[in-house]
C-alpha cells in the first residue's frame, strides 16, 4: 500500500470558500513519510516542493507540478421501456463540478436538440438535471448525447488569480478557465 499526496485549489464565490476536486501530487511508499510540503501557483499550475524521510535513508527534497483544470463529469440514466410508446424519453443527467470555479450553465444535447439549464454548481457539488430525448422512427435504442458546461466566453485571469472584465489588453501573462496562457506585450 502507498500513501498519496493531494492538493486542492480554493475559490471564493459570494463570500464563501470552495475547493476543487483533489489532484494527486505524488505517491509515497509505505516506509516513506512526509516531513514538510510547500506549493505555489503559476497560472493554473501548482508547483510543489516536499521533503520526505524514512528511517533507513534519511531525507530528500522532491519537486512536482500538477495542473488544475475546470471540468465537469456526468452520467445518464433512463428507462429503456419508456422508449417504445413515446415521442420523447426523459433522461436524468447527473453532473459533478470537478473544477475550481462555479459552473453557471449546463447544456445537454440529445437528438440534435440542446437544453440549457441555468445552475450555480460549485466545485465538488453535484446536480441532477432532466432532458428529453426525441424518439424517431429510425431510433435504434442508443441515446447520443453531449453535456457541456455552457461556458462560451473565455474568462481571463491574471497570474495572481484576479478575474478580468473581458479580454486581456494590458502587458502581462494571463490564463483562461481552460488553462490556456496568453502573453500581451
Amino acid at each position: 500500500m502507498c500513501n498519496r499526496l493531494y492538493a486542492a485549489k480554493m475559490c471564493c464565490h459570494e463570500g464563501k470558500l470552495y475547493y476543487s476536486a483533489p489532484v494527486e501530487i505524488a505517491t509515497l511508499p509505505d516506509d516513506v513519510n512526509l516531513a514538510s510540503m510547500d506549493g505555489w501557483m503559476d497560472g493554473l499550475d501548482l508547483k510543489v516542493a516536499y521533503c520526505v524521510v524514512n528511517d533507513n535513508e534519511g531525507a530528500a527534497v522532491l519537486q512536482n507540478q500538477v495542473t488544475f483544470a475546470n471540468s465537469i463529469d456526468h452520467r445518464i440514466a433512463y428507462n429503456a421501456y419508456d422508449m417504445a410508446d413515446s415521442q420523447q424519453v426523459p433522461v436524468t443527467v447527473t453532473v459533478a463540478n470537478n473544477g475550481f470555479q462555479p459552473v453557471e450553465r449546463i447544456d445537454i444535447t440529445m437528438g440534435g436538440e440542446t437544453t440549457a439549464h441555468e445552475v450555480v454548481l460549485m466545485p465538488q457539488q453535484t446536480v441532477e438535471l432532466t432532458a428529453n430525448c426525441p424518439v424517431t422512427e429510425d431510433f435504434d435504442g442508443t441515446i447520443a448525447y453531449d453535456v457541456t458546461d455552457g461556458q462560451v466566453v473565455d474568462v481571463w485571469y491574471t497570474l495572481d488569480g484576479i478575474r478580468l472584465q473581458g479580454e486581456p489588453v494590458l502587458r502581462g501573462v494571463y490564463v483562461n478557465q481552460r488553462g490556456e496562457k496568453r502573453v500581451v506585450k
